[in-house]
């Protein structure tokens, strides 16, 4: 991720030395205050700075190539292929109706954005064998977050993907009334993008995985996100 710059400079970190092992002094860092006349940063300042920076990766490769060293396939290489291989496997042709499979969790792979969302939050960094089995568990289960978390660990990172999962749903209860994400359907690209990344553990791939692949948006941003 591209790295932000800060405005003014920092003051050297402050050591204490009150930690004392036979003689020998053990130095601890901790951070000053902000530099007065700075102002103290408000949660909703730090959140749009962090939404930022998680816009930063696929909106730098929205209008060129995340590999700029790769010399092939050149699009006309890619127009061939597609070619040969429509001609020996048939054309595939995306869907005018997304359908939610019942049996792999699937990534994007819901006409719902919210539980589009969910499944590919339980395919991140596993196998497609495990979010299933994790997204069929969490199907025939219902409880809190230690439920939760006890219920999808057989698709790994339950701690994590437990917390995401709950935060997702009770943000978009306190936004919207309701657990809900369709109205995502009506916005702009740039709006559902950022909608989705203003969810904690919620990042470019997964955002894109659930706007390109589930809800067929063509934005530029989308598909870079999906490829970095």
């Amino acid at each position: 991720m591209a790295s932000t710059t800060c405005s003014h400079a920092t003051a050297p970190p402050r050591r204490s030395a009150r930690n004392v092992n036979r003689g020998n002094v053990i130095a601890i860092e901790t951070e000053e205050p902000d530099a007065p006349g700075h102002g103290s940063k408000t949660p909703s300042d730090k959140a749009a700075r962090h939404q930022a920076r998680k816009r930063q990766p696929c909106s730098a490769f929205s209008r060129r190539s995340p590999f700029p060293g790769f010399a092939h396939p050149t699009p006309d290489e890619c127009v061939l292929a597609h070619g040969i291989l429509a001609s020996l496997h048939g054309d595939r042709a995306r869907p005018e109706h997304v359908l939610a499979p019942a049996a792999v969790a699937g990534c994007g792979s819901s006409p719902s954005v919210l539980d589009a969302l969910v499944r590919t939050v339980l395919s991140q960094n596993t196998r497609g064998s495990n979010s299933s089995r994790a997204k069929q568990s969490m199907d025939a289960v219902y409880g809190g977050r230690a439920k939760l978390q006890r219920t999808i660990r057989s698709g790994g990172l339950g701690v994590v993907k437990s917390g995401v999962i709950i935060g997702v749903l009770q943000r978009a209860k306190a936004r919207h009334g309701a657990y809900s994400l369709d109205h995502l359907f009506a916005a702009s690209d740039d709006d559902a993008m950022r909608e989705l990344l203003s969810f904690p553990g919620v990042g470019p791939k997964t955002a894109s995985c659930v706007l390109l692949i589930g809800h067929g948006k063509q934005c530029d941003e989308c598909k870079a996100g999906a490829r970095t």
